[in-house]
């Protein structure tokens, strides 16, 4: 557990520069504040592929 401890705090001494206007930074910066399964995204992109199948018809 101790190793596991001194992991975690030097990731967190570690600083990433993102740079503003760079897709590639913003998708790292999102990947490093939201951990786990992007449910939330998910869900929202669902339901604008539904609501666009319902406009064709």
């Amino acid at each position: 557990m101790a190793g596991e401890e001194e992991d975690q705090e030097r990731l967190l001494l570690i600083k990433k520069e993102y740079y503003p206007n760079c897709p590639g930074c913003r998708v790292e910066q999102y990947k490093d504040l939201h951990r786990g399964f992007p449910l939330r995204s998910l869900i929202c992109i669902w339901i604008v592929v539904l609501a666009s199948e319902d406009s064709r018809h």
